[in-house]
């Protein structure tokens, strides 16, 4: 029997019963949360089957729930599905990014060619990110001949001076991944923390993104 459980850091610092610092606990310490995974024999002060209670300056005795059953090999090979599909989203993009940015012409096209130039170098990070997780949490990352391409929206268009089609591509693009992010986040919660924060914050870049290019779209548009 494995479980884990999931604490927040408080203004004054990690506090437990019996004086235990994070790292006596045996903490995994995961920007404002600690994680545990409590084995047999693991024990403090009091019992492991209740809930521990953190002090904090603003709110006494707060209670944490109890995270998921850490040894599930199904639901973390979803995880592993999920993270390898997102990890191709990413790595397509990067191949049509660099296509329409090089592609482009005219002066009007000079601009997003900057923004997805810049952008190549981004998602290859979020590609790699994705890429270390999968491995880490025991899965396989794979190859060329497991990839299909999705993003039709986002292919190079025939005129080399269609702005506007690239723009509406790319905006395809970052609402798919924003909408996978969200499912793996949703899908990890309660049981892989450390893959939730990472798409937590790649949603993050994602919506910049979009926002970024609706923002370009609208004045294109108007043209």
């Amino acid at each position: 029997m494995v479980w884990r459980e999931k604490y927040q850091l408080s203004q004054d610092g990690w506090k437990f019963p019996g004086g235990f610092s994070p790292v006596q606990a045996g903490f995994q310490l995961c920007s404002e949360w600690a994680i545990l995974d409590f084995h047999p024999g693991n024990r403090f002060p009091g019992s492991i089957h209740d809930s521990y209670r953190v002090t904090n300056s603003e709110r006494e005795n707060t209670r944490f729930e109890r995270g998921s059953e850490v040894n599930d090999p199904a639901k973390n090979q979803a995880i592993i599905d999920e993270l390898i599909k997102a990890y191709f989203m990413e790595l397509e993009t990067v191949l049509n990014y660099l296509a329409n940015s090089v592609n482009l012409d005219g002066v009007r096209a000079e601009e997003i060619k900057k923004s997805l130039n810049a952008d190549v170098t981004e998602e290859l990070s979020h590609a790699t990110q994705l890429a270390n997780r999968i491995k880490t949490i025991d899965g396989v990352i794979p190859g060329s001949m497991q990839f299909d391409a999705v993003q039709a929206t986002l292919q190079p268009p025939a005129d080399t001076t269609d702005v506007v089609a690239v723009i509406k591509g790319v905006i395809d693009a970052e609402e798919a991944a924003i909408a996978q992010y969200e499912k793996i986040i949703r899908l990890s919660d309660g049981f892989d923390f450390v893959t939730q924060d990472m798409c937590i914050t790649l949603l993050a870049d994602e919506q910049q993104h979009r926002r970024e290019f609706i923002g370009y779209l609208k004045e294109y548009e108007q043209v």
